[in-house]
């Protein structure tokens, strides 16, 4: 990679990089049906992953305006359930700061959707306010929970100082352009004794699928636990709490705002990142090439058989190009998603689950990596049926934030 096509660090600024592009090779865009390559690079001094250069403005905004910020149907009327994960959230913070119920704090959540993290904070005493770009996110935050939100992206957001006590930013800061300077605008919005808490995904251990399931456009910087630290202890926060979540391949990391601004000394893992690479690569690899040997094998075993495929998502669009599913009898692509049924799905028609019996498939063959067995829990009573559901995957290890 030339010079031309590079940018510094992100954190320290240096040109020292190593390119590990390999690693976003041949993501699909559903939106331009077509695949791109997302590039990225390794800092040698200071061990930060990040795009470099940055994908397409434009495609960014029309992949965030169809993922993040466009949607339209959030019904009301529709009670969601508390998260578990959520919940594990809130209590990772009340554990490591000083606050109770009953003082008067006031806690920002960036990037608070439909306020899923900020209602769990209802019965106190504090001021909760939220920053959403989404409109429907934001709508049902007020409407459903009675919240104060901010419709905005954080970087046109004017903090003054000391205005918050608490500032939360979940899986956000992976999306920003420039981390390091917005760490600092949020430093100076903090009180004195105040906190950040962050949780982002953990680069160290990302998640394998037979997509690029986690070298995503929309994430700019990949974090470890020593890259996030970079980034607080250098705006001037003491780090005070850390937690690796294998389960969920995310980091949790609570920064305080002290009286006295620590030394900061850079921690460098930038040969820890290299090697998670590699073996990402690798078990993505071997993930494909076993997904493509069970599809053979059900082949061989039951020839031109009627399949119904379960997912009209990136999962699918991989799987197509896998295998070739002319060797079956493809019925449908059957997806809960209403908006989407009756669409054509690369020349396959999007069902919804409720046909599938009625369809009389030999085969459902699911195609979901992340929420395979929440798919088969659902499906599994075709079985009683006559019609066998397919799990293509042994080990998952999935990302769930919602």
């Amino acid at each position: 990679m030339s010079d031309e096509f590079l940018r510094p660090c992100l954190f320290c600024q240096s040109k020292n990089l190593t390119d590990v592009s390999e690693a976003g090779k041949g993501l699909r865009v559903r939106e331009l049906g077509r695949k791109i390559d997302i590039k990225l690079t390794v800092c040698n001094d200071c061990g930060l992953l990040f795009q470099n250069p940055l994908v397409e403005k434009e495609l960014l905004q029309r992949y965030l305006e169809k993922h993040y910020t466009g949607f339209k149907n959030i019904d009301l009327a529709v009670e969601r359930p508390i998260n578990q994960v959520t919940c594990s959230q809130r209590d990772f913070l009340l554990k490591h700061i000083h606050y109770k119920p009953e003082d008067p704090v006031r806690l920002l959540e960036i990037g608070c959707y439909e306020g899923d993290f900020l209602r769990l904070f209802a019965d106190y005493r504090w001021e909760l306010r939220g920053i959403e770009p989404s409109e429907s996110g934001a709508a049902y935050a007020e409407k459903k929970y009675g919240l104060k939100i901010d419709r905005s992206l954080m970087e046109e957001v004017e903090f003054k100082p000391g205005e918050y006590d608490v500032i939360v930013l979940r899986h956000v800061l992976e999306h920003i352009l420039d981390p390091g300077e917005q760490i600092a605008r949020l430093y100076e919005s903090i009180s004195p004794n105040g906190y950040i808490y962050i949780v982002v995904p953990n680069a160290k251990t990302p998640w394998i699928s037979i997509t690029n399931g986690f070298f995503t456009l929309e994430h700019i910087t990949h974090f470890t636990i020593a890259t996030l630290g970079n980034l607080l202890r250098k705006a001037g926060f003491e780090v005070i709490a850390v937690d690796d979540q294998p389960n969920f391949v995310e980091i949790h990391m609570i920064g305080k705002k002290v009286a006295e601004k620590p030394v900061f000394r850079m921690s460098n893992d930038r040969d820890d990142i290299l090697q998670a690479i590699h073996s990402y690569q690798t078990e993505r690899q071997r993930l494909r090439e076993e997904v493509h040997q069970r599809l053979v094998g059900l082949v061989a075993e039951s020839g031109k058989t009627r399949v119904v495929i379960y997912g009209a998502g990136g999962h699918t669009e991989d799987l197509l190009e896998l295998f070739d599913f002319s060797q079956f009898h493809v019925l449908g692509i059957a997806d809960k998603n209403r908006s989407r049924q009756g669409e054509s799905f690369y020349g396959y028609e999007i069902i919804p689950p409720e046909q599938i019996l009625a369809l009389a498939p030999d085969y459902v063959i699911i195609s979901s990596y992340d929420f395979q067995e929440e798919i088969y829990n659902a499906i599994s009573y075709l079985q009683d049926h006559g019609i066998k559901v397919v799990k293509l995957y042994d080990r998952v290890k999935a990302f769930y934030y919602y």
